[in-house]
C-alpha cells in the first residue's frame, strides 16, 4: 500500500470534507445568498455534481493507495488538481483572499505530482531496460574494439 504525499492527503481529506458538508447541507446551493455559491454553480451546475466530484476524488485516492499503477495515480492527481483549480477560479472572481492562494497552491502541487509520477515511471522503465541489457550483455563490444587498437 502506498503512502499518500502531503498534497494528496489534503486532496483526499478535503474531498471527503466537501462531500460530507454538501451531503448534510442539502440545499446549500439551492438559493445561494453568496456570490461564491453562485460562482460554484456557474462552474458545475448542481450541488450533487460537486458532491460526487469531492467523493470521487477521495475514492480514487483510496484506489490509488491499493492499486499502485502510475496511470491511476496520475489520473487522481489531475482530477484533484482540476477540483482545486475550479474552486480557486471561483474564489478569484468572487472573493479573493488567502483561500484563493491555498486552493491554487494545492491544485498546482497536484499537477506537479502528476509530472513527478510520470518521470518516476519513465525512470523505472529505463532502469529495467538497462538491467535487461546488462543481463544479456552489451549490444556492441566497445571495450574489445578499444583494446584491439
Amino acid at each position: 500500500m502506498r503512502k499518500l504525499g502531503t498534497g494528496e492527503q489534503i486532496g483526499a481529506l478535503y474531498g471527503a470534507y466537501f462531500f460530507i458538508t454538501l451531503y448534510y447541507s442539502e440545499n446549500l446551493f439551492g438559493e445561494p445568498n453568496s456570490d461564491l455559491y453562485r460562482a460554484f454553480l456557474q462552474v458545475i451546475p448542481s450541488q450533487k455534481a460537486w458532491m460526487l466530484f469531492g467523493l470521487s476524488i477521495t475514492l480514487f485516492y483510496v484506489v490509488s493507495m491499493i492499486w499502485q499503477h502510475h496511470i491511476v495515480i496520475m489520473f487522481v492527481n489531475v482530477l484533484s488538481g482540476l477540483f482545486f483549480t475550479l474552486i480557486a477560479v471561483t474564489y478569484l472572481f468572487t472573493y479573493p483572499n488567502i483561500g484563493l492562494a491555498l486552493y491554487t497552491l494545492v491544485g498546482f502541487k497536484n499537477f506537479q505530482f502528476v509530472f513527478r509520477v510520470s518521470n518516476e515511471h519513465e525512470k523505472h522503465k529505463t532502469d529495467k531496460l538497462k538491467m535487461k541489457m546488462k543481463s544479456k550483455g552489451s549490444l556492441h563490444d566497445y571495450e574489445k574494439e578499444d583494446n584491439n587498437e
